[in-house]
């Protein structure tokens, strides 16, 4: 029986290795996806919606598939052996049914760039998942839920402020820096929210 997953966050451990959570939808189940800065820039400025900026492999890969009437209809992260994810993508071309070998990182940048279902098997949860909570997720992998709205945590994928200033960087180290300035921006209005919560939350009541 698989399990189908989605996206809940991300964090940048102290060994300078990132980690997507991923959550079972239709349970409390959580797997933690160790993936490269890459993959993990990658997924930001397509959830954050920079992509506009500049044309990733993944991007190119898309625009060939759409060419040619291919779409994939699933990603799969089938088995896990010394703690390596294996992944495939299931793509058609409204006939025939092709699966394809790809890194776990990618398919999940896919699966978001091409909007289809995520799975993980048996297998992988009963050996890799872990049970966490939101506290425990924000304690144990720096990710703050915190720190975006209630329609962004609901509907995006988490990420601290600390881990935007760390893509930001890799960003203009790789001098992609209108992605930079955007990421920038995104990190001044999130301060500015947390701001103006905390001062709410601070305000005298007035007295009646």
């Amino acid at each position: 029986m698989r399990s189908e997953l989605k996206l809940m966050g991300l964090s940048h451990n102290q060994s300078g290795s990132y980690i997507i959570v991923l959550s079972e939808k239709d349970g409390d189940r959580k797997l933690p996806v160790f993936v490269s800065p890459s993959n993990v820039q990658e997924l930001i400025i397509k959830i954050e919606g920079y992509d506009k900026y500049r044309l990733s492999i993944h991007d190119l890969f898309k625009s060939f598939s759409d060419s040619y009437g291919i779409r994939i209809v699933e990603v799969y992260i089938y088995s896990i052996v010394e703690g390596i994810y294996y992944t495939k993508i299931s793509t058609t071309d409204g006939k025939n049914v092709t699966n394809i070998e790809c890194g776990v990182g990618d398919g999940i940048t896919l699966s978001t760039i091409y909007g289809c279902p995520l799975y993980a098997s048996k297998e992988v949860m009963d050996v890799a998942s872990i049970y966490l909570n939101e506290d425990d997720i924000k304690s144990e992998m720096s990710t703050n839920l915190e720190d975006f709205g209630e329609k962004e945590k609901n509907d995006k994928i988490s990420v601290s402020i600390r881990d935007l200033y760390k893509i930001m960087e890799e960003a203009i180290d790789k001098e992609e820096y209108e992605v930079a300035a955007s990421i920038r921006d995104r990190i001044k209005e999130v301060e500015k929210e947390r701001l103006k919560k905390k001062n709410k939350k601070n305000k005298p009541k007035k007295q009646k």
